[in-house]
């Protein structure tokens, strides 16, 4: 029987805590979303009024057979938009969206943020195809995978602009469905300090974050973050921490 990653109790919060950081009062005009087999994310945001029929929304799936579905969903509904097939990191988002900007986007990757996706999350922030206001949210697991990247930087790069921000959402999170004895293993914790460090160099490079909400939860058996951005105009100081994210990406 196939395990509808999905539709565990865990997954189906944060997917609403991550829609709801947009608190916009229209629709907004481009989104991107990595919606699946069921398309809950697409559904959940037309009832929230974060995008609408009149919304470009931009749908990645490697999968051709449910990247059919997403694209039959989205024809049923009258949306207009784009769905890639293949991997995200392939996804030529630029081209795509011509002279459009996104408005709002939840990565939901559910998998390692590992070296290519990485990349393609630094080019697509440096090229500037976000709206100045923004909200993005970025699922990762947490789980125990090779991922050359993650070791480099929870291994060597530990003062990052986001750490101080991150280690205190981390240590005040009251949303906690899953537990290490008293609290998450120091690997996790690591691994979630990485992820939040990398995020701010890939997207530092042109933007200032605003950290919205970070929480860890469990679906099924595989420990897996949350965390979602506001955007501004880029700091002064974001390009720094991008060129070290940069070095450390091209060594992996």
């Amino acid at each position: 029987m196939r395990t509808n990653w999905n539709e565990s109790p865990e997954k189906i919060c944060m997917r609403s805590k991550a829609l709801r950081i947009h608190n916009k009062r229209s629709a907004v005009k481009t989104a991107v979303f990595f919606p699946s087999r069921h398309c809950y994310d697409l559904k959940e945001a037309l009832r929230l009024g974060i995008i609408d029929k009149n919304t470009f929304v931009v749908a990645i799936e490697r999968d051709p057979e449910i990247a059919q579905t997403i694209f039959s969903f989205m024809q049923d509904n009258n949306m207009s938009g784009h769905v890639f097939r293949g991997n995200a990191y392939d996804c030529p988002l630029a081209e795509i969206l011509g002279n459009r900007k996104i408005g709002y986007a939840f990565f939901d990757f559910c998998g390692d943020l590992c070296s290519n996706l990485a990349q393609w999350l630094m080019d697509i922030f440096a090229d500037g195809l976000f709206t100045p206001a923004a909200n993005v949210a970025f699922t990762f697991s947490l789980g125990a995978r090779r991922c050359k990247l993650m070791k480099e930087v929870s291994r060597g790069l530990w003062e990052g602009p986001g750490n101080k921000m991150a280690r205190r959402a981390l240590q005040s999170l009251h949303y906690r469905p899953y537990r290490y004895g008293e609290g998450y293993s120091d690997n996790i914790a690591k691994k979630s300090f990485a992820i939040v460090d990398i995020l701010w160099g890939c997207i530092g490079v042109k933007y200032k974050l605003d950290l919205q909400q970070i929480e860890m939860y469990k679906s099924f058996r595989t420990p897996m973050i949350m965390m979602s951005f506001g955007l501004q105009n880029r700091r002064k100081n974001g390009m720094r921490w991008a060129e070290e994210i940069a070095t450390a990406i091209s060594c992996c």
